[in-house]
């Protein structure tokens, strides 16, 4: 007597969600009718579950150039769950980082930028909002500021961070270096917390270091390969500084052709290749394609210092191309963009561009430099990171300007 009703209520379970099922389509499809879908930019298909993760490889900023010449310099990518916007123009750069700069200037939130960067507390990662202003107002005034040049002369110098911090707090000299003053503001001001000024230091310390010594590699990379440019890069030099020991921080600007080799070098290496990613906070349009919010927007510095209709001959190193050329590094000129643009440019910028023109100055003024005896071409390969190095180390034999091989 029991199996009848036992064998209806299978059959009303097994009916029940499909019905269900049916009931939800129908609603989905009357709601999509009443907001049309939005018009995103083309892109490749995706895979379920990885998207299309599986087509950035090792060296991501040329996976995407090579894609975006298919689908065009604003291309839409998911990545894993996350949708994603590639820029590859200095074009859809200005409209990204100008026309609708504070639309898309958030950081989205991933498990590594926490991790690395004590919780997203830095410049770099942090959310754009309240903090983040009183953060990058610290960076830009009382950090990298014309007026407090004293502290980052010495750390160019070589200086190196006091072990005991907090009790140097107590010292009465004069001069600050960059962790005085962030202990020093937090006392004063109360917006800093410990986790902010790791955050700090780390983007200075780290990302500054490595993306510097990576420009510096390249630079003389490039010059080995075209020995014309390092001769004027180094009469140059050597024409300015005269009989001085070493060049100094006053000399930079004199060293025009210098400036131009490092243009050159961030064009064609920039040493952060894929900018910080940013996050859309609000619906816009670029080029009659929908941006939704939550969008990731990834920009190509390295696609972009290669584009065709901005530069002749982009393949090639020449650094007199901005003989008569305005364009700089800051932001303004979105042909040339290994900083950023807009609100989430680095704040390190001047004191990044100084380190690396330094450096390589007093390279070229000291020492004259081969190949090492059998070597014949050098490795232009790269090693796959966020910064990106040469793959194999730049090996020379450095002589001592005068004639003595060190």
């Amino acid at each position: 007597m029991d199996s009848p009703i036992t064998l209806q209520v299978y059959l009303l379970l097994l009916i029940i969600p499909v019905l269900l099922l049916l009931f939800l389509k129908k609603q989905r499809k009357e709601a999509e009718k009443q907001s049309p879908k939005p018009k995103l930019p083309p892109g490749p298909r995706k895979l379920p579950l990885i998207g299309n993760l599986h087509q950035l490889g090792n060296l991501p900023h040329h996976s995407l150039w090579q894609l975006s010449q298919k689908y065009g310099p604003l291309m839409y990518l998911q990545l894993g769950q996350a949708p994603a916007i590639v820029v590859s123009s200095s074009e859809i750069a200005r409209e990204v980082m100008r026309t609708h700069d504070l639309a898309s200037c958030n950081r989205p939130s991933l498990f590594s930028s926490t991790k690395l960067s004590y919780g997203c507390s830095d410049v770099a990662f942090i959310s754009y909002g309240d903090q983040w202003r009183e953060l990058r107002k610290i960076c830009m005034v009382e950090l990298f500021g014309t007026k407090n040049n004293s502290y980052l002369h010495s750390l160019r110098g070589g200086g190196v961070i006091n072990d005991h911090l907090h009790q140097s707090m107590h010292s009465h000299g004069q001069d600050e270096d960059i962790v005085h003053t962030l202990l020093r503001l937090k006392k004063e001001t109360g917006h800093l917390t410990d986790e902010n000024i790791k955050g700090i230091l780390m983007n200075i310390f780290v990302a500054g270091s490595d993306t510097s010594s990576a420009s510096v590699e390249w630079a003389m990379t490039e010059l080995m390969r075209n020995q014309q440019a390092m001769k004027k890069a180094q009469d140059e030099v050597r024409n300015v500084i005269g009989r001085k020991e070493k060049v100094e921080e006053s000399d930079l600007q004199h060293l025009q052709y210098l400036k131009w080799v490092v243009k050159e070098t961030m064009r064609l290496h920039p040493p952060a290749p894929l900018l910080v990613d940013r996050e859309t906070m609000q619906h816009f349009k670029i080029n009659g394609y929908d941006i939704p919010p939550k969008t990731r927007v990834i920009i190509n510095a390295w696609g972009i210092g290669r584009e065709d209709s901005s530069w002749e001959n982009p393949q090639e190193f020449n650094p007199e191309r901005f003989m008569d050329s305005s364009i700089d590094m800051k932001g303004h000129d979105f042909q040339l963009i290994p900083f950023g643009a807009g609100r989430r440019i680095c704040p390190g910028m001047n004191l990044g561009i100084q380190t690396v023109e330094l450096a390589l100055a007093n390279l070229l003024y000291s020492f004259d430099w081969r190949l090492p005896d059998g070597s014949q071409d050098i490795n232009m390969d790269e090693t796959p990171g966020v910064t990106v190095h040469k793959k194999s180390p730049l090996c020379l034999v450095a002589i001592k300007y005068g004639g003595i091989e060190a």
